[in-house]
């Protein structure tokens, strides 16, 4: 045997004894990747994020039959990233474990603690087949029941007159106040996935006022094959050509997952297994390939929810909910047909593409008479075209699209990713966005959440001068040339943050992070603009002692704006303990916080039940628990529930409108159902 060949297995050996210690569990990886500070915009994608992350979790990719394009399913895995792991295996065979990766060029620590909840090595070293990663033919099925009960009632479910109904008839919900999703999800070894969505959220009719059964309901078929077809779906389906700039609905997109992770060029078809009832097609798509030429095709056609006057789209909306007569009277307003492609050349360090996207709705859209929405959509028709490229070789990786609307309008983003050494990396990301760019399915990175009407630039470093030490920081800089929904001038925007961690043994690591946003706002007289500041601190320290596992976390905030400044805090403390062989897990979470009002509010992150994603913010004064318990008797079937209680100590309410709660505390349990057969 040649020495070269007994480093796979001396690594295996070696780092075996510390595998079941160091693996980070599914909680972890949720807090540390999904747990990024989300503008509003962003937080519609991460229900989409995390039902995607979890499915790629509950069904791992084997490593040793896995091509590119089965690694770049994983948001933490770059073209470079994948290139090292299939030269990797061609030199040294099929993977023997995970640790391996250590000593694969390239693959980050983080990639790497976070690489076993979603690849595996299969005990099959046959050489990978082009057909995908799962070699059974055998079908597996899961089904899955969420529902959330409110112990409280809003203002929306309380009891109204007619007169009362007559004179103010969206003061009242429709439906029960309960909410529940149903998921059923279906696959036949690594060719064909196929899955149906029901959600009903809280107050939405439930087989009435056009609800046949839920509010909400979804489809998906998504097949991969070899050869000329390569993958197709029908039904609900999610795309991201390019960087985003004409079809952007794909993966996470703030300036930290950057700085670690920056985003490919090739995730294209993706299935729509989640619930989020906005951002996803309805149709057919088909990837085509021969060679290193691919082709792309899809076709959509869906109904969305808008305010119309006068025959024209007013407002476009995106929040999923259809509980009041107003809410459900906009429900489907739209009619929305899109179609388009790409074609790309891939090669193994040179990536080029042309994109294209044409839509057509059945109602003209109107820009109204807010100065900020002069340049907004108009008329019923918009296109997106553009020429996209990826540069990857050796350490650098260059990337880039430039984008026009056909009107005028256009938009550039170029990222630069310079890692010469494993201990350091350095990020640029430059965008050029114009205020006549209109490009509805766009989503790439912006401070300001759209891409418009700004220019910027994005600046970051990685650095690991030891083992132990992971530090990052970067700043970031917007020009926003024209008016803003809250800014009727010209404005700017920063962004900075400096980061510093230190990680021992296990599951030892303590995190210290500084944040500042700044943005220009109108004055009261809208006659000059002043700045408003946020600073937050976090310090935060996870450790572990045999199967438990804790996370304390002390939160700052400092808010100031127009001569006043606010001040926030919160000190929460989480954990989680496995027992019985792991088929019993417990959750526990407590906080307690004191701020000023929304605008110092801190988010927090809390134990969750599969399927349920969500960050409540903290705000006013009081504290918020949850206990959540799972189990399972065999591998088949798993129960869950969670109670989460939070009470205001300076409010004798909650919320307000019809969300409001006319009490001080509200408490709600959520229970879970799961059935693999």
């Amino acid at each position: 045997m040649k020495p070269a060949s007994l480093l796979p297995l001396l690594a295996a050996l070696l780092l075996a004894v510390h595998t079941h210690a160091q693996q980070v569990e599914w909680e972890e990886f949720a807090a540390d990747y999904l747990q990024q500070e989300f503008s509003d915009e962003e937080q519609a994608q991460l229900s989409a994020l995390g039902d995607y992350l979890l499915e790629l979790h509950r069904q791992p990719i084997d490593i040793n039959r896995a091509q590119a394009e089965d690694l770049l399913q994983l948001p933490f895995i770059t073209p470079p990233m994948a290139d090292s792991i299939l030269s990797y295996r061609r030199r040294q065979g099929a993977l023997l474990s995970l640790e391996e990766l250590a000593f694969v060029k390239g693959i980050s620590h983080q990639a790497r603690r976070w690489a076993h909840l979603f690849l595996t090595c299969g005990s099959d070293p046959r050489p990978p087949t082009p057909a995908g990663h799962r070699p059974s033919h055998d079908c597996q099925h899961l089904l899955a029941a969420n529902a959330a009960i409110p112990l409280y009632l809003r203002a929306g479910f309380g009891k109204y007159s007619k007169d009362q109904l007559a004179q103010s008839p969206n003061k009242a919900y429709q439906g029960p106040p309960l909410a529940a999703t149903l998921r059923y999800r279906g696959q036949w070894s690594d060719r064909l996935e196929w899955g149906l969505t029901g959600q009903t959220d809280e107050g939405e009719p439930i087989g009435r006022r056009g609800n046949h059964l839920a509010d909400y309901q979804s489809a998906f078929l998504l097949g991969r094959g070899h050869g000329l077809l390569r993958r197709w779906a029908v039904g609900d389906y999610r795309m991201h050509l390019g960087l985003g700039l004409t079809v952007g609905q794909g993966m996470w997109n703030n300036a930290l997952s950057l700085l670690d992770f920056p985003r490919n060029t090739r995730q294209g078809i993706v299935k729509h297994s989640g619930t989020d009832e906005t951002h996803f097609l309805r149709g057919a798509a088909a990837t085509l390939g021969l060679g290193r030429w691919q082709a792309t095709f899809f076709a959509s056609h869906r109904r969305l929810d808008a305010t119309i006057q006068d025959g024209r789209v007013s407002t476009w909306l995106t929040t999923g909910l259809h509980r009041t007569a107003l809410e459900l009277q906009r429900k489907g307003n739209l009619a929305c047909t899109a179609w388009g492609g790409q074609m790309a050349w891939q090669g193994r360090h040179l990536t080029l593409g042309l994109n294209a996207l044409r839509l057509h709705y059945g109602h003209p859209f109107t820009t109204g008479t807010a100065l900020y929405r002069r340049y907004y959509l108009q008329g019923s028709q918009a296109a997106n075209y553009s020429v996209h490229y990826a540069l990857h070789w050796k350490n650098i990786s260059l990337s880039g699209e430039e984008a026009t609307d056909g009107h005028r309008g256009w938009a550039a983003l170029n990222r630069l990713h310079l890692s010469p050494t494993r201990h350091w990396a350095v990020s640029l990301v430059h965008r050029c966005y114009d205020k006549r760019y209109n490009a509805p399915m766009a989503f790439a990175y912006s401070l300001g959440g759209h891409v418009k009407n700004e220019h910027g630039l994005l600046g970051g470093v990685r650095w690991s001068p030891h083992r132990h030490w992971t530090c990052k920081a970067y700043a970031d800089y917007a020009f926003h040339p024209y008016a803003l929904y809250n800014a009727t001038r010209s404005s700017q925007r920063w962004a900075a943050l400096a980061q510093a961690e230190y990680t021992w043994q296990d599951h030892h690591a303590l995190l210290l992070r500084y944040r500042l946003r700044n943005r220009e706002t109108d004055n009261a007289d809208r006659t000059a603009l002043t700045p408003a500041a946020t600073h937050s601190v976090r310090i935060q320290a996870h450790y572990g002692v045999g199967r438990a596992r804790a996370v304390s976390t002390l939160d700052g905030v400092c808010h100031t704006a127009t001569g006043k400044t606010r001040w926030g805090r919160m000190l929460s403390q989480r954990m989680s303990m496995a027992l019985v062989n792991d088929r019993i897990r417990i959750g526990l979470m407590g906080a307690l916080f004191h701020t000023a009002d929304y605008a110092t509010a801190l988010h927090l992150y809390e134990p969750q039940l599969r399927y349920t994603f969500s960050f409540p913010a903290c705000f006013y004064h009081g504290w918020r628990g949850v206990a959540m318990a799972t189990g399972r008797w065999n591998r088949a079937c798993e129960v869950g529930i969670k109670y989460a209680v939070t009470h205001l100590t300076n409010r004798s309410t909650i919320a307000s409108g019809t969300q409001r709660i006319d009490s001080p505390t509200q408490q709600d349990i959520q229970c879970q159902w799961v059935w693999r057969f």
